[in-house]
């Protein structure tokens, strides 16, 4: 019984100090990306993706995807993504969905892409959001259906992308009074995981503390209906982006026009608007959506 005791603790401390040098590992592999050498990042993040780390696995996808340090290679992307996406992280179910219809060699496979970016857009990925509501509204490749590509594109909007916001102006355009309003109230239960069901592709033919606040300016990169999830895009993000490194983190909680409650997940603060632009054009490059705004 001891002899057992002392082996079970053994593997224990053992799997505490693998899960610290993947940590560092990841750390080490994100400040080499951000100086741009993108061999080392890759010999740092190669050790834990094999350790089935999440962010690492994210993090050579979008090497593999990028070229970057590597020749680019499509197949290696998806497999990268996959396996961190089958663990929850929400930015490689996001660019899962988009290499999926995009990208492999037979896209576009629309019922893997729906399924990822629905994964990824209830956790509030905006981009998911947002392309989820491009094809439910185009309808080309699924039931047309106007109602539910307006609930996507306004969680898109309430999260600050950009490209949202121009779409929505054409649904608002082009939608029926009905339609809009029924679209606004579909919206409200999406996140919560209420009729998110994706149709079938037609056939082939508790946040952290806020940062304290006297002025600047924040990195805000999504918004979401529910605290964890919130607590959850902060600790993938401030893992896998270089460019958050050192910055505070915040949970903002704001209500909606429609009384939704959504949490604004933000970093900074940063002491010029252009210092914040900096760092999001810097999640921009590694296709992370963030838009600037100011302290309240």
């Amino acid at each position: 019984m001891i002899r057992a005791r002392r082996t079970a603790v053994l593997a224990l401390v053992s799997l505490c100090l693998l899960t610290a040098g993947a940590a560092a590992g990841i750390r080490e592999g994100a400040d080499a990306y951000g100086r741009g050498d993108y061999a080392t990042a890759l010999k740092e993040w190669l050790p834990a993706a094999e350790q089935g780390d999440a962010n690492a696995l994210f993090n050579l996808g979008q090497l593999y995807r990028l070229g970057q340090g590597v020749p680019k290679d499509v197949q290696k992307a998806e497999d990268y993504y996959r396996r961190s996406a089958e663990k929850g992280h929400i930015g490689a179910q996001g660019n899962l969905g988009t290499l999926y219809y995009f990208a492999v060699p037979n896209a576009p496979r629309v019922d893997d892409a729906l399924k990822w970016w629905q994964r990824a857009a209830t956790k509030g990925d905006a981009r998911s959001q947002y392309m989820l509501g491009v094809v439910f509204y185009n309808g080309k490749d699924v039931p047309r259906d106007p109602v539910r590509a307006y609930g996507w594109m306004r969680l898109a909007v309430a999260a600050g992308l950009a490209e949202a916001v121009a779409a929505e102006k054409v649904l608002i355009s082009n939608l029926s009074v009905s339609e809009l309003a029924a679209g606004a109230a579909l919206s409200q239960t999406l996140l919560s995981g209420g009729a998110a069901a994706s149709p079938q592709p037609k056939a082939a033919p508790s946040p952290p503390p806020a940062a304290p606040v006297g002025g600047g300016f924040f990195v805000q990169v999504g918004a979401v209906a529910d605290p964890g999830q919130a607590q959850a895009m902060i600790d993938n993000l401030a893992t896998a982006q270089p460019a958050l490194a050192g910055l505070a983190s915040r949970s903002e909680e704001v209500t909606t026009a429609a009384g939704q409650r959504l949490y604004r997940v933000q970093f900074g603060p940063l002491q010029s608007r252009a210092a914040a632009q900096k760092v999001c054009n810097e999640l921009k490059a590694a296709d992370r959506d963030c838009f600037v705004t100011p302290a309240r």
